[in-house]
């Protein structure tokens, strides 16, 4: 990984001549800003539990979605059961409408699937996510999946900003 005078050298007297100003003292304080960050991402990532995976971990935060009414005889996920309060008039309705005076209800059996919404190193930055903006959301979850070891990209990219992935 280059250092910030390295990268200053070959960028910064471009960007600064483009500024009209000397802006490379509040480059280097983003910089460090910028590794502090790595370094912290970094000790996370290398005392995370690995969950028995020798492989590069990640982390998806997953919503739970419905997928639609579920014919008879499939299968759904959790009690697939969604009941619907339906205006009064239930002669539009099946049998298993259950008549009153204001409204009606319909049990449908519904599906549902786990669906990725974000992704993360950590685990802990996936918690963190989930706190921080759960309430945008329907039911969440974590799950951990890893990077294939014939993910080069990935692993390189891993390897660049210095974490320790096994070959």
């Amino acid at each position: 990984m280059k250092t910030f005078d390295e990268y200053w050298e070959q960028y910064g007297e471009l960007h600064a001549s483009m500024c009209g100003r000397d802006i490379k003292q509040f480059a280097k304080e983003i910089w460090e800003s910028a590794i502090g960050n790595i370094e912290e991402l970094k000790k996370e990532y290398e005392t995370q539990d690995n969950r028995i995976t020798a492989y590069p971990i990640y982390v998806t935060v997953q919503e739970l979605m419905p997928v639609g009414v579920i014919e008879e005889g499939y299968s759904v996920y959790g009690d697939g059961e969604t009941i619907l309060e339906c205006p009064n008039d239930c002669e539009f309705h099946c049998d298993d409408c259950i008549d009153s005076k204001e409204t009606c209800e319909l049990t449908l059996q519904m599906g549902y699937v786990w669906q990725n919404i974000e992704f993360f190193l950590t685990i802990k930055g996936a918690e963190d996510f989930i706190k921080a903006d759960g309430h945008n959301h329907g039911k969440l979850r974590t799950y951990v999946k890893h990077f294939n070891r014939r993910n080069y990209e990935m692993n390189n990219l891993l390897k660049e900003i210095g974490f320790k992935c096994e070959d």
